[in-house]
């Protein structure tokens, strides 16, 4: 079989070795422990049985027996399992890991007494319909087929093909057969049919059978079927296999199928003998039998070729698979590699002491699903890792599904059990279709997860994936190779512990031992058998080992002992082992021989020493000696050698060619350091390393750590401020690929690994601090490039945490004052708000970051200041910040209160005070879609998934199923729930209501499952009064519950039974009877919370009082009190974060475990109701009053729970405190308009003042009037040739006003109007001479004469959306746009020009929710209409651009332009027109242009918006001035981008080249515009 994408690594093994391997284990396994199979039938089923399905079928292999046969019988010897080969031996052959069995049962029994007139014929014609109806065939209707055929079988098998060549309906499927295996089939009949027939014509009690007849010589069925075969068969390859021994009959022995009858003899036909009789040809005694060697080698010799033409065929799908996995889960390298060393160092016979160990068959037994774990325990250094590779090996051998990964310490990226978890995904997807398909869907649906949080992963990858996909019974395996050196590994055996016991799951785990791994296995109980290595059981391998490396010493001494004495002194140290063998290549004397003998374990110290010695006499070369000892024990992970050479050039007096390199490596490293077989440099064993950072030893080669990480430190940031990765000095700079291409292999660890090294070095370093000061000054967006090119910007934000370490351990040596510590903080800042503002752009394109992104950020951040200066094309002025805000978005909801909120990975839920639901993307702060509760809502809650949304009021639950939008069902409650949550699997919910009762409802029947009303532990039962609970709270991963009863302590309970664990309580009661409680004074608990990591077993409460309380409920004990004055709580999905809301509006975050201050929003506001943190713990969002607030706080970045290391001399930062005041003081503007002259734009704002701001500085620069009663300004318009402003407000009250402009002021003048209308004014417009102004309503519009001050209205019912504009070819003229129509009006009287006037707008789409905007470009020849419909809760735009000359000759029709179709879809908001280009925002926010003149259609995109700006809670206002400035309302600001337009790529339409003066984008992999 080709090796290729999703074909499995082969062992070394050879063919009969692997099947003398599936001997053993099939004897051991199929043969113990199967008493049931003996209950089947032996003879076999009727019809197509299915034997083996694999998870990926490519063939399909079907058995056809004989006469007298049987779809089991004739193809197993004895009725045991065992010999059952085509469903025994076959599936665990891995030539067939994409075959599927089928054997076929037909009645061709001849001794049954009845007649039977069916012949081969029929039997024929039967086999095609089953296989042709075959639900399984059909389902993989293009898989080649095999058919195998016992005597008899052949013949029907051969009518069969002929039929379906000879029917047209058939014609598919006939193709689909490929090859035909005849084992002794009668092609020309056999004369023990004659006997048969005379016997059964002369037989009383048997009736004769037609299809024996057939197979006489000579025989008409025989004929025709030879003869319509022989003209099908070209397209077949055929094996022939006939019988050598006579077969036994009565007294006397035959031939049945003699070679002549056997053979066809035709070109395309391979024939060959078997050693067997007629009946034994297809029968077997072991995997080993020469007769199934043959037949098996013949088989798969047809699985070859067929399966070699699927990938060929299929080999672009199969990588674009490959790709999009590698890409989803982070994997880059193979998982072999560190397999592929272990066989090397494998040798022969070894490993076979614990392979044939009972207890191992016992875990690789794949009926035996029970012994799940397999923990193989011992010393350092005794060859663990090559058992494991064995085991691997045996797995693939037998064909079991095996995903494997191999923990190394001294490689952070092998060190971390998230690498671990997605590397099993990753493998697990090539070897398994249905797991493939699986995750395929998962990054169809969009669900993402933190790539460096196991615990995420394994809810998302594996809980919530992969073990939902439906596969075969037959265990997967995992061999996960040292476990010890994985940093946080006991969170495995929790994982293990909950994993789904319906997935067969079989996991082997090899460590060293330890009393605190013994603890971890007893968690997975029985499941287990734990074994360890004793020094006799390696002995025989290390044996082995030595006797096969020591042919190779140049020794003259008697070898056998030298092998005595290396086994002897082995001690079972596998590395001792190898150092020596190493050593002794280098010796020749006696004396010198029995030196490196001496020296023995344990320790080895003696041999470091020694190696470190005849290190340090090579002079000449001791420099890069030390360099390459301190970049393998320090780095991050093991470098290749190029990326080494590269790193060593960059120190002073050092050059090396990666060829000479490693030659110093093997010569001059005294065998402490060498190079694997992926070209990486590594320590033989990580004891070396811990011998050379300590202090034990006076070698000048000894490392002291942070010394060591400083070095390597200042490598990579002098490699990083180099001139290779300048940044380029001209915008026309960004698209030359040789910019990108000309870099060092260093550059990848470089700029993964710098951080990680400043984080480990000595704080007080200055000239590190200096070195890190110039990178930020020079180069660090060309790194960010760099870094948004990888698709991961996770390494950015950890960047940024170990800044901030870097500083604030500093500050205990140095003073926190200077130019150079500032820039590193303001940048620690900087980087973490630029992923989570600008990372899905960033992503897209990482060269945004020169220009594109700088001019958004605040003007004090470091990136503006040094990068964002106007000369460096586009700016941006008028937003007052100047610096970033915790305070990522608010969303306002007028007089409606937002009183509950809840988060997903995708989205978070606000509930509102009018019992609707609204519902965000956690992304981008978009309104998705919104529903409407029963009834007031109390609580919210998210599946796991996000899939469902659980609703509660005071009587109703009500669950919502996002993925299908429709309401699953409302369950009734006769108390009100205080706790909602998702268990079993997302199939029940439960409710745990005021009065402690637990209702459980099972979401797929919707019927109640369980109802528990829980008791009061403070009441006697007869008691008739039952007290209510004031707070509660669930923990599913504890399975406990914690309510509160009205002045009672913390009650306990399980959430399952009604089992009083106790209760906690602040007060010391805890011994007092209940009775004397109330008398005690128990202070009220106000709110309380579980910590959500499950492996953190927490409580908080928070008092009446102000104590914030910390408790450990399994153990019922208080921890720690402190002060925090907290009404609400709330834990972060990490459990690192408590957070907790006041009720004057003060949001505090805590260190869960430790109560530690970390954060605090100050504010004077609304009570704070709720409080929910985003699935990544990153953000978090309270409600209050009518707001909801969405934050991210620098605060919540730590570094990954793998990442134990830490500063060695950190400082504990002061909490900060952040001022939201001011945030919510200012005015914000409702309405603009924008000067003719480009200057000056007019903006009505919410208290009802008008007001001038500057385009130059974008801030305001005088206020002109104001509304009365201070009422919001909803709409403006100017009129330009009477320098009028007419403007409207929420009480429709509308002020029509002169202006003149002296110097640079406006003047108020003239009160032109002063009207109010009955209804709210939709739409203001000024005909084009300035003298008639019209106020819009819903259903009455009113037109003045601005200088008669006369009035008149006409009537419109029943329309929803309309637009009027000035007709741009008839000034007395305005057209009516509906959703559906254009109608011409007369200025003068508003009457329709022609009654009964309407032009239908042509266009298939539809706009049930009408049109969102109609505007008029290039003066006037163009006409545009954005339309907006909703579907299912979904908002499809659409966009249309007409010629108005249409409307001079009253046409029926307006047809859109066609050459404009491409914009239809991409317009989401219409900013303006700006010479011959229409300005519109996309759906991804990129501000972009349509060309309506010069190459008409092309749409070119130029910068994009920060998701943030966009909020649902008023409609986006922008608009372009006349100079090309784009203005953005940001609330009580304008937003206004100078030269925006500069910056243009083409993404559809005529690509001409590029007009002069822009500038191109550069885009990641070339990839296309979103759309």
């Amino acid at each position: 079989m080709p090796k290729v994408l999703f074909v499995r690594r082969r062992s070394k093994a050879s063919a009969s070795s692997r099947l003398s391997l599936l001997d053993k284990s099939l004897r051991a396994v199929v043969v113990q422990g199967t008493g049931t199979e003996k209950e089947l039938d032996v003879k076999g089923s009727l019809g197509l049985c299915l034997l083996y399905e694999p998870s990926e079928p490519l063939v399909d292999l079907i058995f056809v027996h004989g006469l007298r046969g049987g779809s089991r019988k004739t193809w197993s010897k004895t009725d045991e399992p065992y010999h059952f080969w085509p469903k025994e031996w076959l599936p665990r052959d891995p030539d067939f890991k994409y075959v599927r069995i089928h054997s076929y049962g037909y009645n061709s029994d001849w001794a049954e007494t009845r007649q039977s007139f069916l012949n081969v014929n029929d039997f024929g014609k039967s086999l095609l319909g089953a296989l042709y109806d075959s639900p399984l065939l059909r389902s993989n209707n293009d898989t080649p087929i095999i058919l195998v055929g016992h005597s008899m079988g052949g013949l029907v098998i051969k009518k069969m093909y002929v039929l379906a060549r000879q029917d047209a309906a058939y014609e598919i499927f006939a193709k689909r057969v490929q090859a035909v295996v005849f084992l002794a089939t009668p092609h020309r009949g056999s004369d023990s049919a004659q006997q048969l027939t005379n016997i059964l014509k002369a037989s009383m009690s048997h009736g004769s059978k037609a299809y024996v007849s057939d197979l006489e010589p000579g025989s008409w069925a025989l004929q025709s079927i030879n003869e319509d075969f022989r003209h099908y068969s070209n397209d077949l390859q055929l094996r022939s296999f006939y019988e050598t021994l006579k077969t036994q009959i009565g007294m006397s022995s035959t031939l049945i199928v003699d070679k002549q009858s056997a053979t066809l003899g035709y070109p395309n036909e391979k024939s060959a003998l078997l050693n067997a009789s007629h009946r034994s040809i297809c029968k077997f005694d072991a995997p080993s039998d020469p007769n199934f060697i043959t037949l098996r080698n013949s088989l798969v010799s047809c699985i070859d070729d067929m399966t070699k033409n699927t990938f060929v065929r299929k080999r672009e799908y199969y990588q674009n698979q490959m790709r999009s996995l590698q890409a989803y889960l982070g994997v880059q390298e193979k998982p072999e590699d560190d397999l592929i060393s272990l066989e090397d160092a494998r040798v022969t016979n070894s490993c076979q002491w614990f392979t044939s160990k009972q207890s191992f068959q016992d875990w690789i037994d794949t009926i035996q699903i029970h012994t799940r774990h397999y923990w193989l325990s011992a010393k350092p250094a005794t060859g663990k890792s090559v058992l494991a590779g064995a085991v691997i090996d045996i797995l693939e051998d037998l064909n079991l599904d095996c995903s494997y990964y191999f923990f190394h310490h001294n490689d952070i990226a092998k060190s971390t059990l998230s690498g671990c978890l997605k590397s099993l995904a990753f493998q697990m997807a090539l070897s398994n279709f249905r797991v493939r398909q699986r995750l395929l869907e998962m990054i169809a649906d969009d669900i993402h997860f933190e790539p460096h949080d196991e615990r995420v992963i394994w809810r998302k990858v594996f809980m919530n994936g992969i073990f939902q996909a439906e596969i075969s019974d037959r265990p997967h395996y995992w061999v996960i190779d040292a476990l010890d050196e994985c940093k946080s590994h006991g969170n495995l055996f929790s994982f293990l512990a909950k994993a789904e016991s319906s997935f067969p799951l079989k996991v082997f785990i090899t460590s060293r031992s330890s009393n605190e791994f013994d603890k971890h296995f007893t968690i997975l109980g029985d499941t287990v058998i734990a074994d360890q290595i004793c020094v006799e059981d390696t002995l025989q391998d290390i044996r082995h080992y030595v006797q096969a490396k020591i042919e190779h010493l140049p020794l003259d001494q008697e070898r056998l002992d030298i092998v005595d004495t290396i086994v002897n002194k082995s001690s079972g140290c596998f590395l001792w082992v190898v150092l020596v063998l190493e050593e002794l290549q280098k010796v020749y004397t006696q004396s010198d021989i029995l030196q490196v003998l001496e020296e023995v374990p344990p320790g080895m110290e003696s041999l470091y020493r020694r190696s470190l010695r005849a290190m340090s006499e090579n002079v000449r070369s001791k420099t890069l000696i030390k360099a390459i000892i301190v970049w393998v024990m320090c780095a991050t992970r093991p470098l290749s050698v190029t990326e080494l050479a590269s790193a060593l050039n960059m120190s002073p007096n050092i050059s090396v060619l990666p060829q000479a390199l490693e030659s110093s490596i093997r010569m001059e490293c005294g065998q402490l350091v060498f190079i694997d077989k992926s070209n990486k440099v590594q320590m033989v064993h990580q004891t070396i390393r811990e011998y050379l950072l300590s202090k034990n030893h006076e070698s000048e080669f000894g490392i002291q750590g942070p010394l060591g990480h400083a070095f390597i430190a200042t490598t990579c940031l002098k490699y990083l401020i180099s001139e290779e990765l300048r940044p380029p000095r001209n915008h026309l700079l960004i698209k030359i690929a040789s910019r990108l291409t000309k870099r060092s292999t260093f550059l990848e660890y470089a700029s993964n690994s710098f951080n990680c090294h400043i984080r480990r070095a000595h704080s007080s370093d200055d000239a590190l601090l200096g070195l890190l000061d110039s990178f930020l000054t020079t180069n660090v967006l060309c790194w960010v490039e760099v870094i948004a090119m990888s698709g991961n910007l996770s390494q950015i934000t950890r960047t940024a945490k170990d800044l901030k370490a870097f500083l604030n351990a500093r500050a205990k040596y140095k003073s926190p004052i200077g130019l150079p510590v500032q820039r590193v903080d303001m940048w620690s800042n900087d980087l973490i708000r630029i992923v989570a503002k600008f990372g899905e752009k960033l992503v897209s394109i990482p060269s945004a970051i020169y220009y594109l992104i700088p001019p958004f950020c605040p003007p004090e951040s470091a990136i503006a200041t040094q990068y964002g200066g106007p000369s460096r094309g586009m700016a941006l002025v008028g937003l007052p910040r100047s610096d970033w805000d915790d305070r990522l978005c608010c969303f306002s909801y007028g007089n409606k209160q937002a009183v509950a909120i809840a988060y997903a990975d995708k989205h978070f839920a606000v509930a509102l005070s009018d019992k609707t639901v609204t519902l965000y993307y956690a992304l981008t702060f978009q309104e998705s879609k919104s529903f409407l509760h029963v009834e007031p809502i109390k609580v919210l809650a998210f599946s796991t998934s996000g899939r469902l949304l659980a609703c509660s009021g005071r009587k109703r639950v009500q669950i919502w199923d996002l993925a299908c939008e429709e309401q699953s069902t409302i369950f009734d409650v006769t108390h009100e729930p205080l706790s909602l949550l998702f268990v079993e699997q997302e199939t029940v919910v439960k409710a745990l209501t005021r009065d402690n009762t637990i209702y459980s409802w099972d979401l797929p029947s919707k019927l109640a499952q369980a109802l528990r009303i829980g008791q009061n532990p403070f009441e006697e039962e007869t008691d008739n009064f039952r007290r209510p609970l004031t707070a509660a709270t669930c923990s599913p991963d504890l399975n406990m519950s914690a309510v509160v009863y009205r002045g009672r302590p913390i009650c306990l309970f399980d959430l399952d039974y009604d089992i009083f664990f106790g209760y906690c309580s602040r007060d010391a009661v805890t011994d007092q009877e209940s009775s004397n409680l109330e008398e005690a004074g128990v202070t009220p608990v106000l709110d309380l919370v579980f910590n959500s990591n499950p492996d953190i077993s927490l409580l908080a409460a928070t008092y009446i009082d102000g104590d914030l309380a910390l408790f450990e409920p399994c153990e019922l004990s208080l921890l720690i009190v402190v002060q925090a004055d907290a009404t609400i709580l709330s834990c972060s999905p990490n459990g690192r974060t408590l957070a907790t809301g006041s009720s004057d509006g003060v949001i505090q975050l805590y260190e869960f475990e430790t109560l530690r201050l970390l954060y605090r929003i100050q504010a004077d506001d609304y009570a704070i109701r709720a409080i929910a943190f985003s699935s990544d713990s990153l953000r978090f969002t309270d409600v209050r009053g009518p707001q909801a607030s969405v934050w991210e706080p620098s605060v919540l970045v730590r570094s990954e729970a793998s990442e134990t290391e830490s500063v060695s001399d950190t400082t504990l930062p002061v909490p900060k405190t952040v001022e939201t005041s001011e945030l919510d003081s200012l005015v914000e503007i409702t309405t603009l308009v924008c000067h003719a002259n480009g200057k000056d734009i007019f903006c009505g704002k919410e208290d009802g003042t008008i007001a001038v701001y500057d385009t130059v500085t974008g801030q305001q620069v005088q206020i002109l009037y104001q509304h009365v009663g201070e009422m919001p300004v909803l709409n403006m318009v100017w009129g330009e040739k009477q320098q009028i402003l007419a403007s409207v407000d929420a009480s429709s009250s509308i002020i029509v006003r002169t202006l003149n402009q002296t110097s640079k002021l406006w003047q108020v003048q003239d009160l032109v109007l002063d009207a109010r209308v009955d209804n709210s004014v939709r739409q203001l417009i000024l005909d084009p001479d300035n003298k008639y102004l019209l106020a819009s309503t819903a259903e009455l519009d009113t037109l003045w004469d601005l200088k008669s001050l006369t009035s008149s209205t006409r009537t419109f019912l029943g329309r929803r959306v309309w637009r009027w504009v000035n007709h741009p070819m008839q000034a007395d003229s305005l057209l009516l746009v509906d959703s559906k129509a254009v109608s011409i009006f007369k200025w003068q009287q508003l009457e329709p020009v022609s009654r009964g006037f309407e032009a239908n707008i042509s266009c298939d789409a539809i706009r049930e929710g009408g049109l969102s905007s109609v505007s008029v470009f290039v003066k006037g020849r163009y006409v545009s209409i954005n339309f907006e419909s909703q579907a299912r809760h979904q908002s499809n735009k659409e966009f249309l651009v007409f010629d108005p000359s249409q409307l001079q000759f009253d046409p029926e029709k307006v047809m859109p332009l066609g050459d404009f179709q491409d914009a239809s879809g991409k317009v989401k908001h219409i900013i303006g027109g700006v010479g011959s280009k229409v300005l519109f925002l996309d759906h991804q926010l990129w501000v972009c242009s349509l060309n309506l003149v010069e190459q008409k259609g092309r749409i070119s995109r130029h910068f994009f918006l920060p998701d943030e700006w966009i909020t649902t809670s008023r409609n986006l206002l922008c608009q372009v001035t006349s100079q090309g400035f784009l203005v953005f309302v940001r609330h009580h600001s304008l937003a206004i981008v100078h030269r925006g337009l500069k910056f243009e790529e083409i993404i559809s339409g005529p690509t001409l080249q590029r007009p002069r003066g822009t500038l191109p984008l550069l885009h990641h992999k070339a990839q296309s515009a979103p759309s």
